[in-house]
């Protein structure tokens, strides 16, 4: 069960690591392009007016 647990730790790490260089590659990217910053603006406000529009229906 320890091997398991080593195991888990190390891929854990292995893929958390890729997610951060990642994360702060793709950030790079959107704030040397404006557009794309904007275009990411605008699905987030989409989303949370569908969020708020579906709480708003709620039957509770």
């Amino acid at each position: 069960m320890l091997i398991l647990g080593i195991v888990f730790l190390v891929q854990e790490l292995i893929l958390f690591t890729l997610f951060s260089f990642s994360a702060g590659k793709l950030r790079k990217v959107i704030i040397g392009k404006p557009a794309i910053a904007n275009r990411l603006n605008m699905i987030q406000g989409v989303l949370f007016t569908f969020i708020e529009i579906q709480i708003a229906l709620s039957k509770q």
